[in-house]
């Protein structure tokens, strides 16, 4: 299969040869069917103007929520074609920069390119791509419902990944950290109606890998991975709201798991619990 390579962004020839020798390693594992491929190098949307992309809207989900930069690659596929675009900012890549790992590369593509499967596969976008009728017309609602569909489709494409070796080794504790220090300061301030809980509940879903290291059978890596969540966010204050919200939280994950991450079933399992619904 050809790749188209866009050079939008100045970038070093040993990078370059680098991530198409990663890319062209994991197509090779991952067998994705793919009609055609672009890879670009680019500072995503901040070079790309945000219309290059179909569902551009979806785009900035994961940084509204966890109030962090996205990754320094990103995909998008368009399904009924099956194409795939792969952006990657090498500006934010190297010695001293953001990244500097070969490992982090390899396993950031490799997501990337399961997420495509993920989209364009019936197995698994049969588990995402569904709207309820409550969702449907009530525009408020509908960019909470978008943020479940994105941290769905990404536990599967972990999942999968997982599954064809990649993916195992995330624990840096510095995503904990952020996560649970944004937790504690949600639940310290007082103004807390500006974070309700369902996006609290989104939120943890999105930082929580052990949901899909566990449904890619890892049972013992997702048990470890859950140990070091908890030790990150009880180690804070308020210990009273956080262990409550924790045990809560535990409860929920638990009746994810055994719908296997089929969002509707999610949608409900949310509402059994009586969250808020102005995030969903």
């Amino acid at each position: 299969m050809e790749i188209k390579v866009k050079e939008v962004i100045s970038t070093s020839p040993a990078l370059k040869e680098t991530v198409l020798e990663i890319v062209a390693s994991v197509l090779e594992n991952l067998k994705p069917e793919i009609a055609y491929l672009s890879l670009y190098f680019a500072s995503d949307n901040a070079t790309l103007r945000k219309s290059f992309f179909p569902h551009a809207e979806i785009a900035p989900m994961f940084s509204e929520i966890a109030e962090s930069e996205p990754p320094p690659w990103s995909s998008y596929a368009t399904r009924s074609k099956k194409d795939l675009i792969l952006v990657v900012d090498s500006s934010r890549i190297g010695f001293r920069k953001e990244i500097c790992l070969l490992e982090d590369i390899v396993r950031g593509l490799a997501h990337e390119i399961s997420e495509y499967r993920v989209v364009t596969e019936e197995e698994f976008s049969s588990r995402w791509m569904i709207f309820p009728p409550t969702i449907r017309g009530h525009e408020e609602r509908l960019r909470g419902w978008l943020a479940l569909q994105c941290v769905v489709r990404d536990r599967l494409a972990d999942m999968l990944s997982a599954q064809n070796g990649y993916e195992r080794e995330q624990f840096t504790g510095t995503m904990w950290d952020r996560w649970s220090q944004l937790m504690a300061a949600s639940f310290s301030s007082q103004d807390r109606e500006r974070k309700p809980v369902s996006g609290l509940f989104i939120l943890t879903l999105l930082f929580d890998r052990s949901i899909s290291l566990q449904l890619a059978g890892f049972d013992e890596l997702g048990k470890k991975y859950l140990d070091y969540m908890q030790q990150a966010l009880l180690s804070l204050q308020p210990k009273t709201s956080l262990a409550a919200y924790w045990s809560d939280y535990l409860t929920i994950r638990n009746a994810i798991l055994k719908t296997r991450l089929r969002i509707i079933d999610l949608f409900e399992t949310l509402q059994s619990y009586r969250l808020t619904t102005d995030m969903l």
